[in-house]
């Protein structure tokens, strides 16, 4: 189960790891598939600075993906 659900359109998934892998995304990518949402945030607390992953389901076909990196000052 996804750690939230924001206004019913946006699953964020929290980790506190050292580096975020294939398998988080995958993860978070299963969680929008299993909800039917498009937009997932995979959040890692576990490094100097927060890392935040934007991932985008494309409505028209599920299995596009797009994968945003950010990093936030924490």
């Amino acid at each position: 189960m996804a750690d939230l659900l924001c206004d019913s359109s946006v699953v964020v998934e929290l980790k506190a790891v050292k580096a975020l892998d294939e398998i988080h995304a995958a993860q978070c990518m299963n969680y929008l598939k299993a909800t039917k949402l498009r937009i997932g945030l995979l959040v890692n607390f576990g490094r100097p600075r927060v890392e935040v992953r934007r991932i985008v389901l494309d409505s028209q076909e599920p299995s596009s993906v797009r994968i945003n990196t950010v990093f936030l000052v924490s």
